[in-house]
């Protein structure tokens, strides 16, 4: 099974994290969950996430070969994935 619109961003050196870029949308079927963008504010200090309002469903040929998956990245990458100043 293969994500609509997905692209490999870059594996880093140890061969351990694969980065991959989606839209939301592709990301919240191929999951089977919601996504939703929050952010919280401590004092001056923000800080941006997407998170899945429900659990992930993850294929079993992807469950079988990962031990970690994060949906969030670089607050430089969020803020251009959701056109944020």
């Amino acid at each position: 099974m293969q994500m609509d619109g997905a692209e490999i961003g870059g594996i880093d050196s140890n061969g351990d994290f694969i980065t991959v870029t989606a839209p939301a949308s592709s990301i919240e079927s191929y999951l089977s969950t919601s996504l939703s963008y929050r952010v919280s504010k401590r004092g001056i200090v923000e800080k941006k996430a997407i998170r899945a309002d429900k659990d992930l469903v993850l294929p079993a040929d992807v469950a079988e070969r990962i031990t970690f998956l994060s949906l969030n990245s670089r607050k430089s990458l969020i803020d251009r994935l959701i056109n944020i100043d």
